[in-house]
């Protein structure tokens, strides 16, 4: 049976990032724990990452096998206030699991949100070069929802982020199937 271990970006070890008075950890904590509530409520076997854990922790604590679904989420930020979008970070050596799920949460969320696509990408490509989470054994997706630097997709955001818990968690309850 596959597993869904939808994790929050940031903890309370780690803020993330803070921009227009909100903290990235808060943001993906909320939305992380209510696409948890949906998954449950449909039935759906989940895991989640604990709050008082940093990334090595985190790292440890996942018991992921082929097939299961690794799902960070994170919020992006920028000093250019104008940059917008959703985009969807998959390991260098993605398999085409890991690239139709990203292609697929992408325009979920883009959609969903009103807001541009940056598109999938590679980890690579990401401003670190290389990401942990995309080393344990699973299908490794890390979500970018939008950036918080930018007033238009934070209102966004808040706006819809119940329906966007749903629709994540109806993607997550599709790709365990």
């Amino acid at each position: 049976m596959k597993t869904a271990y939808i994790l929050a970006g940031h903890s309370n070890t780690d803020p993330g990032a803070v921009a227009n008075g909100v903290k990235e950890a808060d943001l993906t904590k909320g939305l992380r724990d209510q696409i948890c509530g949906v998954l449950a409520e449909k039935g759906i076997t989940y895991q989640r990452d604990n709050d008082a854990h940093n990334l090595t922790q985190v790292l440890k604590d996942l018991r992921s096998h082929e097939g299961d679904l690794i799902l960070d989420i994170h919020f992006n930020a920028s000093g250019d206030f104008k940059a917008t979008g959703v985009e969807v970070l998959v390991p260098d050596r993605a398999n085409r699991e890991e690239i139709a799920f990203a292609n697929k949460l992408c325009g979920t969320v883009a959609h969903t949100l009103g807001i541009r696509t940056r598109g999938v990408k590679s980890e690579r490509d990401s401003a670190r070069g290389r990401l942990a989470i995309m080393q344990p054994a699973g299908n490794n997706i890390l979500l970018e929802v939008c950036f918080i630097s930018n007033d238009t997709d934070l209102a966004a955001y808040e706006e819809y982020e119940g329906e966007l818990a749903e629709v994540i968690a109806d993607l997550v309850a599709d790709f365990l199937k």
